[in-house]
This record gives structure tokens, sequence and C-alpha cells, in this order.
């Protein structure tokens, strides 16, 4: 978020959240409906559609620059290389997801999209459109061949069930986890581990 004069505040704030500080406060009030992610949408409120465009494709370009999972991006360029129909689900912001679509060139995206009233955010989520926790709603197929899935994310269980073939991304320290979720969920679907470490 950029650090306006008039963005100081919001700028202070993210960056408490983003904390420890901000970690502690979530597990401590997570069993009250406390929502970092709401915390983080919420400031957002009054920016511009075009404004929060410029600052997602700053993100997106810091990101993909300056600290890529170069493993995961070499992997990306294979498939891609290939032929094949690649899409992004992720349970991030539209204008976020949309400007990693562009700049990896991928063929098309699912993400949740910001409520927006008269071209300004109104700091909320449009939960129609909410894809965390169940992306697999919103994944389509378009006549293509999507046999594939990536994720580095627990939560995503229910998005591999619909693949047939699994790439995990996760530290070795993880794994434990991982088997728990397999065992439970994915016990016929062909899983492949991508250690990060």
């Amino acid at each position: 978020m950029a650090k306006e004069k008039r963005n100081y505040f919001r700028y202070f704030l993210a960056k408490i959240l983003s904390s420890f500080i901000g970690k502690a406060l979530y597990i401590i009030a997570r069993p009250f409906g406390f929502s970092l992610r709401d915390c983080f949408i919420y400031l957002l409120k009054g920016y511009s559609e075009d404004s929060i465009k410029i600052i997602a494709e700053l993100y997106a370009k810091k990101t993909l620059f300056s600290s890529p999972n170069k493993h995961a991006i070499e992997q990306f360029h294979q498939i891609q290389s290939s032929g094949e129909y690649i899409q992004i689900a992720s349970a991030s912001i539209e204008p976020i997801v949309k400007e990693f679509c562009k700049l990896l060139k991928a063929d098309s995206y699912v993400s949740t999209k910001l409520c927006f009233k008269r071209g300004v955010c109104t700091g909320k989520l449009d939960k129609e459109f909410d894809t965390k926790g169940r992306k697999e709603s919103f994944i389509v197929n378009n006549g293509m061949r999507l046999n594939k899935v990536f994720t580095d994310n627990l939560d995503d269980f229910n998005l591999c069930f619909k693949f047939d073939y699994i790439f995990i991304y996760t530290k070795r320290k993880h794994k434990k986890k991982w088997d728990n979720v397999i065992a439970l969920y994915l016990r016929s679907k062909n899983v492949n581990f991508l250690y990060l470490d």
C-alpha cells in the first residue's frame, strides 16, 4: 500500500497486522470470528478501482521478480511450453491475481472479487465470488483438459480431488500434515511432493 500522507495510518495498521503481533492477535481472536483477511480488505475501503489496479500491478511485479518460487516458475514454464491450458486458482483478490495471470501469461484465472460502489472499493468482499476454501466450485474447464493441480495450500484438498495428478509444494517439516490430508481425502489420487528445502 502506498505511503501517501493521508494513508500513513492504514500503512502502519497493515504493517502491524502483517507482523508477529497481528498473527498472535489472529490466533487469540480467531475463535471469536476475527479475520485478518477481512481487516486487510477493509483497508482498501475508499480506494478507486484504478488505484487498486496500480497497487496490484506493482505488488505482482515485485513479488514475481524479487522473491519468486523458482522451482514453481520452472514447472509453470515447462507446462506452458507443452501447450497445456493453465488456469490460476487463488483466494486472493481479483486485481492481484489478474496481474499475476498477465505477467505469467496464463490462460485464465479464478479469484475473489472485491465489492465496488461507483468505482470505489467498499472494503468488503463479494461473498458470492469468494473462492477461499471453495476454489473447486469456480474452476472453469472451457473444454480444455485440466488434469494437473499444483498447490502449497492444505485447504485445497477439495480442489485437488478434482484432478488426476496432484503436485504439492511443501517444506519437509510439513509433510506429515499433508500425509494426514492425503489419507483422509486423496488416497485414490496420484500425489507427488515437490520440496521447497
